[in-house]
């Protein structure tokens, strides 16, 4: 991935909320999450993914953390 994706991708998963108790969505809008769509810092999904993309981060010579 271009690191200009990878950086969008990075802003993408820094805007999740933190967690479901600290959200402010409805109960009907919490209803409707997806099963592969990130919602919350706490989720396991958001927390690979964040690893996985500050992996790949770090191989760039470009990029400063």
């Amino acid at each position: 991935m271009h690191t200009g994706s990878l950086m969008s991708r990075r802003t993408q998963l820094l805007r999740c909320e933190e967690s479901e108790e600290l959200s402010d969505l409805t109960e009907e809008e919490k209803q409707k999450t997806e099963k592969d769509i990130i919602k919350y810092k706490q989720s396991e999904l958001w927390k690979i993914a964040y690893s996985q993309l500050k992996e790949v981060l770090a191989k760039r010579e470009h990029y400063k953390k």
